[in-house]
């Protein structure tokens, strides 16, 4: 594995797990919403098929994950494509899910059991990388590194349905490995999907890719980032544009302001210390080009003394999916 996707997975934490556990069955189908974070299901038994909006629909069997980048609108039933019935809004089969908890329903025969996942994830980096993932993919049963996943997945279920104190915590962390391994999983194996993903993975571009991330306060310009990569300077260039889809000091530019952003919502380091740590001379110039890049001021999503503000927060995700 290169450097850069060891660095991504290790980033990926998630938090505000939000479980349901749906047991389906005949002609019975459930409708989702758009959670506007990323999401995942889980076939627990099948078979069982999901419909997302603007994509194929996609049938799981036994040990089947999806992972949704931006968790769409989606309608799933128990069994394969054939549905019949007019599906069913799941706000109106469950109550609120608690954080880092789980509801279940029941509709139509219910001998097939659905797992569904929403999170957000914290790390400004992470969000990076899950935003150059393809909308949706699927990893199969089987697929390296998920023999764990259906081990996982019981024990999440037994932990979410149980009424053991401290149960809330152990679902977080749970949903978090069954995430990860199933990410790997993915961009270990079929990481072409991913144009970023895929640059990562390529011995020349992954180093100068690594570096970037590893070393952002450095002076980089195309000619030295084309050295790490062992590549003349017009040759990296060209490589470094068609394979991440964009220049190199764009994409230099936009791990500066991920780093900045993470370090401003830990709040132990004053706006100075921050700019010079991603490569600017002044506190000035720093808040000039992260206001432009990133839609808010450093200011507005606490800097190193006030804690962050969730609008600011969103609009930061917002806008780095939007960059993607």
């Amino acid at each position: 594995m290169s450097e850069l996707l060891a660095r991504w997975l290790s980033e990926l934490r998630i938090r505000h797990t939000f479980l349901v556990i749906g047991r389906l069955g005949g002609a019975a189908a459930v409708r989702i919403e758009p959670e506007g974070v990323a999401a995942f299901h889980y076939c627990q038994r099948g078979p069982c098929t999901i419909a997302p909006v603007g994509h194929a629909q996609i049938q799981l069997g036994d040990g089947d994950f999806v992972f949704m980048r931006d968790g769409l609108a989606r309608v799933a039933w128990g069994g394969g494509a054939a549905r019949r019935d007019r599906p069913v809004a799941l706000h109106s089969l469950v109550s609120a899910v608690p954080r880092d908890g789980a509801v279940a329903f029941s509709l139509g025969a219910a001998d097939r059991v659905l797992l569904g996942g929403a999170f957000c994830i914290d790390s400004p980096e992470a969000r990076m990388f899950v935003a150059a993932l393809p909308p949706v993919f699927c990893v199969r049963r089987g697929a390296a590194h998920t023999a764990r996943l259906s081990a996982i997945f019981d024990e999440l279920v037994d932990e979410a349905t149980a009424a053991n104190p401290g149960a809330g915590p152990i679902v977080a962390r749970l949903a978090e490995v069954a995430v990860l391994i199933a990410v790997r999983s993915f961009v270990t194996t079929d990481g072409h999907a991913s144009s970023l993903v895929d640059a990562a993975r390529d011995p020349r571009l992954g180093r100068a890719l690594a570096t970037i991330h590893r070393e952002p306060a450095r002076r980089w310009t195309v000619a030295r980032l084309g050295r790490v990569a062992g590549m003349s300077r017009s040759g990296f260039a060209a490589a470094f544009t068609e394979r991440v889809g964009e220049a190199p000091a764009a994409y230099l530019a936009r791990v500066r302001m991920a780093q900045a952003e993470r370090m401003l919502l830990e709040r132990d380091r004053p706006l100075p210390k921050i700019a010079e740590a991603v490569g600017y001379a002044s506190a000035a110039a720093f808040s000039v080009a992260f206001k432009r890049l990133r839609g808010v001021s450093p200011s507005e999503i606490g800097g190193a003394t006030r804690a962050p503000r969730g609008a600011a927060r969103r609009k930061l995700a917002a806008r780095s999916d939007d960059q993607s």
